[in-house]
């Protein structure tokens, strides 16, 4: 049996539907491609350039980020300076004046300039006069920094750095010095000083001590 007309009609139907519909969506994506190939046409800005370009900056709406502060620096403890010219009067093993000044370094105690220091095995030697003018081989002749810590009457309170070092330090890991009670910062340096048996540790520990 034939198939009749209307048949045939009815199953080509969808096809002729999908092929319009088809063209109908060419023919939007082609008119776009046109509308945005003409928008960039009339817009001359360049996207990247390989010159130098004048930037209209009353132009621009981008956000301007706040610059950050810059870093105040801590201010420096050490005002007082002494230049390698500066002629000093050793009081003691901590003390010195200098410019009608009197100066002591904070922390430490002296070796009494008198005091006579006697080795284990019987010798004396003259520890108090030697602690004295170990202070003087480490300020005299040169520059010297040092940072007022207070005051005891008309004698300021020092810690002074030669060339960046704590000089109070070396004079107790030297044997030159004594750690004020009050002083921990040095607790170590005595320490190695003791070991070491460094200057007035050279003796028995109980009379050094004292």
């Amino acid at each position: 049996m034939g198939r009749s007309r209307f048949e045939g009609r009815g199953r080509g139907a969808p096809a002729r539907r999908w092929a319009t519909a088809g063209l109908a969506a060419l023919v939007l994506l082609s008119a776009g491609g046109a509308v945005r190939a003409q928008s960039a046409a009339e817009d001359d800005t360049p996207v990247w350039t390989d010159r130098p370009v004048r930037v209209d900056r009353t132009s621009q709406s981008y956000e301007r980020l706040k610059a950050k502060p810059a870093p105040v620096a801590a201010p420096d403890p050490f005002t007082l300076r002494f230049s390698g010219k500066s002629r000093y009067a050793i009081i003691d093993s901590v003390t010195f004046e200098e410019g009608g000044k009197r100066y002591r370094l904070a922390g430490l105690d002296a070796v009494p300039s008198d005091r006579i220091c006697t080795y284990p095995k019987g010798g004396r030697w003259a520890c108090g006069l030697r602690a004295r003018a170990a202070l003087g081989g480490l300020i005299t002749g040169r520059p010297l920094r040092c940072a007022p810590r207070g005051t005891e009457g008309d004698v300021v309170e020092v810690e002074c750095r030669r060339a960046g070092k704590d000089v109070g330090e070396a004079l107790v890991t030297s044997g030159n010095a004594l750690v004020a009670g009050d002083a921990e910062r040095y607790d170590e340096a005595e320490h190695k000083a003791r070991g070491d048996k460094a200057g007035i540790w050279s003796e028995l520990p109980q009379a050094a001590a004292q």
